[in-house]
């Protein structure tokens, strides 16, 4: 994705908005609203798993790549708050969540495809590194890691020495966060059948839980 891809998207979904909000009754709208911003982050998060996964060619610029997925995660924020209040209505709101807190795991994922792995041990303690393991689970980080170029260039061993980093990691977040919390956060990597283009109920599950606990399970560490 890159930004002005982004600005396309927002510039469609306003157009079809400002019809919608015509046609549909509130409580709909305000549903669509809803699914359409969750649908839109989870798309971005599997996209750029599913481009790691296939060992598709790294980033090679990618700081350069980072500011893009920062300035895309931007646009998503800046666009959906226009309509905060259809999306309160709909359920995102505090304290429970907000549209900011629901676009982190973008910002999580700048953090790691910027980040060069010369050392796992150090990769694997990143707090924002942490919150996205939490998220989307060790194997998801790990795909992540190779769209750095640096990261792509590594050694089985070495891929292996990372993947057993974050597991520890992600254990770490399980036992802090609960028995099961790790292992659905990572539904999106593991079930296809579950995914934004299905019936959205993935889409739900990533953003209202995944996301969330892994920023409880963050703050469960800190204490």
């Amino acid at each position: 994705s890159t930004s002005s891809g982004m600005s396309t998207v927002a510039a469609t979904y306003r157009d079809y908005f400002e019809d919608l909000r015509t046609w549909l009754p509130e409580y709909f709208f305000c549903k669509l609203c809803r699914q359409c911003f969750e649908q839109v982050v989870v798309r971005y998060v599997e996209d750029l798993v599913s481009h790691a996964r296939v060992g598709k060619r790294p980033f090679q610029k990618p700081e350069s790549a980072a500011k893009s997925i920062r300035s895309d995660r931007q646009e998503i924020f800046d666009f959906f708050s226009e309509y905060e209040d259809e999306l309160e209505q709909a359920g995102i709101r505090p304290p429970k969540m907000s549209i900011e807190e629901r676009v982190e795991v973008l910002d999580w994922i700048s953090v790691v495809v910027e980040t060069v792995p010369n050392d796992v041990q150090d990769l694997s303690s990143v707090e924002d590194v942490n919150s996205l393991t939490g998220a989307i689970g060790c194997e998801g980080v790990a795909a992540l890691v190779q769209l750095h170029p640096e990261g792509h260039k590594m050694s089985s061993e070495e891929r292996a020495e990372l993947h057993e980093a974050l597991k520890a990691a992600e254990y770490t977040l399980k036992s802090l966060g609960g028995a099961d919390e790790a292992e659905e956060g990572r539904f999106i990597l593991s079930s296809p059948e579950n995914s934004a283009g299905g019936n959205g109920k993935g889409g739900r599950s990533f953003l209202s839980s995944a996301v969330a606990r892994a920023r409880e399970m963050r703050g469960a560490g800190r204490r």
